[in-house]
Parts: structure tokens; sequence; C-alpha cells
């Protein structure tokens, strides 16, 4: 109660699930075509995130705070943090579209 769940199989079988409490917001539940886009472009931004060839596979997709400083070695853990900050970034600028949509 209070909750809409949407979710998205991709061909692979990537599930991608979004729960959203729309009680605590006070927002209206989303169209399922907003929902529809929102899920691909979410499961679009995985895809390119593990697509990379320097991103390992069975490490978290969610980074710990930006630092500065020059650009990390490939293949290195400051490049691999890197990757998971791109990763994080890209969710929040497709979750921040669909949200003023």
């Amino acid at each position: 109660d209070g909750q809409a769940v949407y979710g998205f199989l991709s061909n692979t079988l990537v599930k991608t699930i979004v729960v959203l409490d729309v009680a605590a917001s006070g927002f209206a539940v989303p169209s399922d075509t907003v929902m529809e886009d929102l899920l691909k472009r979410l499961y679009n931004c995985y895809v390119a995130t593990i697509s990379n060839p320097f991103f390992e596979l069975g490490t978290p997709l969610q980074a710990p705070s930006a630092k500065g400083g020059d650009a990390p070695a490939a293949g290195s853990h400051e490049a691999q943090l890197e990757l998971q900050r791109s990763f994080e970034r890209r969710i929040s600028a497709v979750v921040q579209a669909a949200v003023i949509a």
C-alpha cells in the first residue's frame, strides 16, 4: 500500500526493478509509458557500464564520493571507482530527467 512497483526484463534476462513510495513522496504515480522509458534508460546505463572493458564483473555499481586528482591508470582500483562514479552519474541524470518530465 502506498508503493508502486515497476519492472523491466531484458532479452538477456537482466531484471531492473523500481519501487516508488508514492504515499511518502506525495507525488502522483507515473504513467506506465514514463516508467517504461525510465526502466529502459536505466538498463541502457547498466549495459554501457558493463560493456566497458575496464569494468570488473562482480563489483558493486555504487561508488563513494568523488575525489579530485589526476586520471587513474586503466585497470587500477581508482579506475574501477571512476567507472562506478560514471555509472552513478548516468543513473542520477536519468532519474532527474524522469522527475522533471
